[in-house]
């Protein structure tokens, strides 16, 4: 049961406006409708709300943190099955495995990669299906790798970055985007291709 317009809704939990109106853009033009939240408590509440297809969660939010939010989602029965994408700048490998022990799905290290993003976000949806979780939307099945893939498939295009927490003064650009998992610094500019 498609949607006419969109393929996905993806609940999209971020503090800071800019990042939260860029994740917006890079995801509604390839088709996937953001549900915008701009706190953990207001996640939770579209979550329960609109049932998304997946939730990408801000990890450090002021109040409750995105790693909170997951585990009350984890708790209830209607959102249990929801795929939770934790976006976090926390690059250390225990900071994974707290996203990954809070129930997150998968882990995306600030600056996120737009290029990757919703290729990443497809993945994880799809994958669900396949487990016949709450993103069963007639999708095709497709293998959880899909989700680490994206920068590999989509090459064309700008690359920006969405900031960490606390902002910080924009870096000289980065010849190449850095893959999900990858230790970087934290970039605020926009970088075109070269």
């Amino acid at each position: 049961m498609r949607r006419s317009k969109t393929k996905w809704r993806v609940v999209l939990v971020e503090d800071d406006e800019l990042n939260l109106e860029l994740l917006q853009t890079v995801l509604e033009a390839a088709g996937i409708a953001a549900l915008p939240a701009t706190d953990a408590r207001t996640g939770i509440e579209l979550a329960r709300r609109e049932q998304p297809d997946a939730i990408l969660m801000d990890v450090q939010m002021p109040g409750m943190d995105g790693l909170q939010a997951t585990r009350a989602l984890r708790a209830e029965p209607a959102t249990s099955r929801i795929p939770v994408i934790a976006v976090t700048a926390h690059v250390k490998p225990e900071d994974r495995a707290r996203c990954l022990e809070a129930g997150c799905i998968l882990y995306l290290p600030k600056p996120v990669d737009t290029r990757a993003l919703p290729v990443q976000v497809e993945g994880v949806i799809r994958a669900a299906a396949e487990r016949g979780g709450a993103a069963d939307r007639g999708a095709a099945a497709e293998p959880r790798a899909a989700a680490d893939r994206g920068a590999a498939d989509d090459r064309g295009g700008p690359v920006w970055s969405v900031r960490a927490h606390p902002p910080t003064a924009p870096a000289a650009p980065a010849a190449d985007p850095p893959q999900a998992g990858h230790e970087f610094p934290d970039r605020t500019t926009t970088e075109g291709q070269e």
